[in-house]
């Protein structure tokens, strides 16, 4: 009935946190193309599909504000796109400092023995080496690099940041603060300069 139908627009409209559903008109459209193929199988194939056949309650109309609806997508899409465009370079910048900045260091920790602090770029690290990792160099032939960085006390696997994996731990992020998209952080400096020093000295 037009009440059902009513009804069941009205659900598909919103979804369940309340907020407008923005691809409802997908999902109408792909019923009413259901209803249209039943049509179509019930006239070849009466035996198995007319008892299935009924009349569309989604009325032409209600099909083409698919099309509406995917121009909306684009326009926002393509307003987002002019947004974030010009932070691009930012984002790049970023990413390659970090980069070089976790290649500096892992270069520095490989060989340092555990407690061992390293200064990069004027950060203050130490090195991590616990009976973990050495199970893991006796089984695999190598253990993790890990540093513990004095400042923010985070544990930074320098190995999976040769190949950072997205959203797993601050090596996957180009900077480990928000504000490096506008201005350069402190654990991110664009030199590559090491030091090392022993565990009693800072």
């Amino acid at each position: 009935s037009e009440e059902t139908y009513q009804a069941w627009r009205a659900a598909v409209d919103v979804r369940r946190d309340g907020k407008p559903r923005l691809g409802a008109s997908g999902i109408v459209t792909n019923v009413r193309a259901l209803y249209l193929d039943i049509q179509g199988w019930a006239t070849h194939e009466p035996e198995h599909w007319a008892r299935w056949a009924a009349p569309c309650p989604i009325s032409g109309r209600d099909g083409r504000a698919r099309t509406q609806a995917l121009r909306r997508a684009k326009e926002r899409t393509d307003h987002r796109t002019r947004t974030l465009q010009p932070l691009l370079p930012v984002l790049v910048a970023a990413a390659d400092q970090r980069r070089h900045h976790l290649a500096a260091l892992l270069t520095a920790a490989t060989d340092a023995v555990h407690g061992q602090r390293l200064v990069v770029d004027g950060r203050h690290y130490s090195r991590i080496f616990s009976a973990g990792d050495a199970r893991h160099q006796r089984y695999h032939g190598a253990a993790n690099v890990r540093v513990n960085d004095e400042q923010s006390g985070t544990t930074i696997n320098l190995t999976d940041a040769r190949t950072p994996r997205s959203g797993r731990g601050p090596a996957s992020r180009p900077c480990a603060t928000p504000a490096s998209a506008t201005k350069r952080c402190s654990s991110c400096p664009s030199s590559a300069s090491v030091n090392t020093s022993d565990p009693t000295a800072r």
